[in-house]
């Protein structure tokens, strides 16, 4: 709760935290005598999935007057609260301050809330330290990429242990509170002690990432690998070389594969890639992905709907999917980078008109900056959106490139428009461990007018590549047929007899 005095005729007024990606509004204050008394629930109304916490990064505080002319400025700091200044914020889901920002307003800084194990020192005595539970713990343990994103392979086989009616607890590696857990599971913060304790017990650790350095297996634990894309790109110990990385490093990544006692491959053809490129010789479940196991459900239909209406996408509109991956070239750290400008969304949306809207999709690279397309007319940045999948199902169309997220669409049978005009450049810096074109099933262009001109002819497209298409997913997409996630808890848990 925020108090203070207004000067000047308003009634009442709003206050909002603002950063470059999102926003939360309080409720009405009323101004009272020049008085007012302002409360703002630092959380903010996210997509199909509610309310949920502001996540962990810095945010203007700014007043909307309710004066007829939408009037907004900055939150001054009056004389006391400069006195007070910073104030705390300690919340269970926020840590954090009140502090008086660059140009005198008031700023909000949120962090994760890991209270008195901040910091190196606190968090090697952890990590040092371990599991402080004597026992292994019953559950299943999900972290997809580092704790950012609560998604991917957990969804689909957390879905199947629901639907075999498992009491097998399922824990979500989470950053910060911000990130939507599904329902059922519980949410875990990285690097909390609870994260410790558990991730050095739980009978059952599924990653798509690598597992952390400092990760100790207990005896009794099972530790899976699924990664989070089909293989083409150069990837493992190819692209390690290329990177220049020291064998130091190359041995760490060697010896966590070591501690896998599976690792899920997606399809028939992936299975000696990531053998080879991984250095893995143990046991590979090929069984296809469960985070596609959705595209199968019989409520698809209806999730298309949910997902559709909180986009703001109208029934009659043409949904496309405009998700192409980052550039090695524009990454300088090989953790982010600045998403790719070659496509032209004012002239597109121009040329197609109200019948189209077009989602942006960036890659996890470009997520991690702040360099971002955002929503313009009808174009609906969706970077930070949860969950991919729910986008293949509210689209109707693909504009694609060298990305593996064109064999998860793929699964859907939508048609895909490859926007690649930097294919030699992409293949020098890159890299590929097979050609390209044979995983490209629709047209490959240069430009947007080219790009436009075939969304004008969806159905032309599926015509002229429905042979190619066919090919692409009997070679690429020959496991996915909605059961990869029944086949995963038959081959890990239900053989253990954990369900």
């Amino acid at each position: 709760m925020i108090s203070g005095l207004v000067l000047g005729e308003v009634g009442s007024f709003r206050l909002r935290a603002v950063r470059f990606d999102m926003e939360c509004v309080g409720d009405v204050a009323v101004i009272e005598g020049g008085q007012f008394e302002a409360r703002l629930d630092l959380r903010h109304e996210f997509y199909r999935f509610g309310r949920q916490p502001l996540p962990a990064g810095q945010y203007d505080l700014v007043v909307d007057l309710d004066d007829g002319a939408r009037t907004s400025f900055p939150l001054e700091i009056g004389p006391q609260l400069r006195m007070e200044l910073p104030v705390l914020v300690d919340t269970h889901d926020h840590e954090g301050h009140l502090v008086r920002g660059p140009s005198g307003a008031v700023q909000l800084w949120l962090a994760r809330p890991l209270g008195d194990v901040r910091g190196k020192f606190a968090q090697n005595q952890l990590r040092t330290q371990g599991s402080t539970r004597n026992a292994l713990t019953r559950g299943i343990l999900f972290r997809s990429y580092f704790g950012e994103r609560a998604t991917d392979n957990g969804l689909g086989i957390q879905a199947e242990l629901q639907r075999r009616g498992s009491d097998l607890p399922v824990y979500w590696a989470v950053h910060d509170y911000g990130v939507p857990v599904p329902e059922g599971g519980v949410p875990v913060l990285v690097n909390s002690r609870e994260w410790y304790d558990l991730l050095g017990s739980v009978k059952y650790y599924v990653d798509n990432m690598y597992q952390p350095e400092y990760f100790t297996k207990r005896d009794g634990q099972v530790v899976v690998q699924t990664f989070h894309g089909y293989p083409f790109k150069v990837m493992g110990r190819t692209h390690w070389r290329a990177q220049h990385f020291s064998q130091a490093k190359v041995d760490a990544y060697d010896a966590r594969a070591a501690e896998w006692d599976h690792l899920v491959s997606p399809a028939r053809y992936a299975t000696p890639l990531l053998r080879r490129e991984f250095n893995y010789s143990g046991d590979v479940l090929e069984i296809g992905y469960p985070r596609n196991d959705v595209l199968f459900s019989p409520d698809r239909d209806e999730l298309r709907k949910v997902v559709r209406e909180s986009l703001g996408i109208r029934p009659d509109q043409i949904a496309v999917l405009y998700a192409p991956t980052f550039r090695d070239y524009l990454s300088e750290n090989d953790q982010s980078a600045p998403m790719v400008d070659f496509f032209d969304f004012e002239q597109a949306q121009k040329q197609l008109g109200d019948d189209f809207v077009i989602l942006i999709r960036g890659h996890a690279f470009n997520a991690r900056t702040k360099s971002r397309h955002g929503s313009r007319g009808r174009a609906i940045d969706v970077t930070d959106y949860p969950e991919v999948s729910d986008l293949y199902l509210a689209a109707d169309a693909g504009i694609v490139d060298y990305s593996s997220l064109r064999f998860d669409f793929g699964v859907t049978g939508k048609p895909m428009i490859f926007h690649v005009p930097d294919l030699q450049r992409y293949k020098d810096s890159r890299g590929w461990l097979f050609d390209f074109e044979p995983t490209a099933p629709g047209p490959l262009v240069q430009t947007t007018a080219e790009v436009v001109a075939h969304l004008q002819d969806l159905d032309g497209v599926r015509t002229a590549h429905s042979a190619a298409y066919e090919v692409f997913r009997s070679d690429y997409l020959d496991l996915e047929d909605g059961r990869a996630g029944e086949r995963f808890v038959d081959a890990v848990i239900a053989s253990r007899g954990d369900l």
